[in-house]
């Protein structure tokens, strides 16, 4: 192949080529190099380990300041104190792996408040964790070893400000709760005592077809439905519940967790 076609060439540049056409393989090589890697993470998973302080486990990780990429590999837990320990309450941490220290070869860790920038320049998130109303930590345990992870809480948050909508979709804002990342929503469904056929739908946000309905018949006593995959966009979605056997009363939601992409 030729110059400039930024393949990975396992025979370039060899003993015997031009001196000037060196720069131009290494470049060429070093572009295949970074489609590869730079979007790499392995372990490196949250564990939850105090109402203040979590751990980023041992793994690799790419690293980027937006235009170059360091690899990192951490043998050793990373613990962080999520805002000094004053995190405020009810709020999204993101948790970032830095590699600021151009001669290191592992890993730093830091949280910032969603929306807000890590104090790093280059920077991974590697998850994200919620505050409850005490500002502590919310207690999880996260799966997913690479790019697509999933938090669990263990266990379920009552969703108490969504009431139940009548005849119409609204949205339901979970931003509390998950990233605005996040791609999918886990919610437990509790309906119960309904006097007439009914129906419960969900939707993504701005979405014009169902991607969920589940059918209550009438004079049903109760129904739990658990990890029901929810389509979150920037950590909404939207619900209906259609019939009149069903109330604010006996319609009620919880988070149990959701997936992430890092």
């Amino acid at each position: 192949m030729a110059i400039g076609n930024a393949q990975w060439e396992v025979s370039k540049p060899a003993g015997t080529a031009p001196l000037q056409n060196l720069d131009d393989w290494q470049r060429d090589n070093n572009a295949a190099l970074e489609r590869l890697f730079k979007n790499s993470i392995q372990g490196c998973t949250l564990v939850y380990n105090s109402a203040t302080t979590v751990d980023i486990a041992i793994g690799q990780v790419s690293i980027s300041n937006g235009s170059l990429y360091r690899l990192r590999e951490n043998t050793a837990v990373v613990t962080v104190t999520v805002a000094g320990g004053s995190a405020d309450a009810d709020s999204i941490y993101d948790l970032y792996a830095v590699a600021d220290s151009a001669a290191a070869s592992t890993f730093t860790g830091e949280a910032a408040k969603q929306g807000a920038s890590p104090s790093g320049a280059y920077t991974r998130r590697v998850g994200s964790i919620a505050t409850d109303g005490s500002s502590n930590i919310r207690h999880f345990y996260m799966i997913g070893p690479t790019n697509d992870r999933t938090i669990y809480y263990t266990g379920d948050i009552a969703l108490v400000d969504l009431s139940p909508p009548t005849g119409s979709f609204v949205n339901a804002d979970i931003t509390a709760y998950v990233p605005t990342s996040s791609s999918w929503g886990y919610i437990r469904i509790h309906a119960g005592n309904s006097s007439s056929d009914s129906g419960i739908s969900f939707r993504a946000d701005g979405e014009s077809l169902n991607f969920r309905d589940y059918k209550l018949e009438n004079s049903f006593n109760m129904a739990v439905m658990d990890l029901n995959y929810i389509p979150l966009v920037s950590g909404i979605f939207e619900w209906n519940v259609a019939g009149t056997g069903l109330s604010a009363t006996t319609v009620k939601l919880w988070m149990q967790g959701y997936v992430d992409e890092v």
